[in-house]
């Protein structure tokens, strides 16, 4: 699966192409959605074994729409975002990761993304390759030495590479519009 790199940047691209999104928090609360479901590995850390619970429901339609909603009613109340402008940002940004999940090299059994789940435990994932695996140890204890290779740095290359044009034409966009308006 992508790296939390590659989700924050496509998060980042997403969030700067929201016309919407004038709000600095907003931007945050949609960056956070775009890597909320890897966030599946922090009880992982508690029992020993960093991958025991990644990509089960939270990878899922369901965690991401209630998430969202979720999400979206927070920030109505936290920062008075509309809630169905938050709603449509954050189920968005969610959406945006089980893409870029299910379009990666996937190593580790189940292959794909959960996306039906409860409904079905079946694993999903498109056969046309994107973005390559993120190699790393499940034992808590050697987690973070096993993150540091050069495959992960390939990984990381191969996201910037196809995510930063987007961050860079949101980036365009937005700055545009600004000076369009002032």
């Amino acid at each position: 699966m992508p790296t939390p790199i590659g989700h924050t940047l496509a998060g980042s691209a997403l969030a700067l192409s929201a016309t919407q999104a004038k709000s600095r928090w907003l931007l945050i609360f949609i960056v956070f959605f775009s890597i909320l479901p890897d966030l599946d590995v922090i009880p992982g850390l508690f029992v020993g074994d960093v991958n025991r619970y990644h990509r089960l429901f939270s990878h899922s339609f369901l965690f991401i729409v209630g998430t969202g909603l979720a999400g979206a009613w927070l920030a109505y109340k936290l920062i008075r975002v509309k809630f169905t402008t938050g709603s449509m940002l954050f189920v968005g940004a969610g959406l945006l990761h089980l893409l870029m999940d299910i379009l990666t090299l996937d190593t580790r059994a189940p292959f794909g993304c959960p996306l039906w789940w409860p409904f079905s435990d079946k694993s999903f994932i498109l056969p046309v390759t994107l973005f390559l695996d993120f190699h790393r140890a499940s034992d808590v204890s050697v987690f973070l030495q096993s993150i540091f290779n050069w495959h992960n740095a390939m990984t990381v290359g191969i996201e910037f590479l196809i995510t930063v044009p987007f961050l860079i034409y949101a980036w365009h966009k937005r700055r545009k519009a600004s000076h369009d308006e002032g």
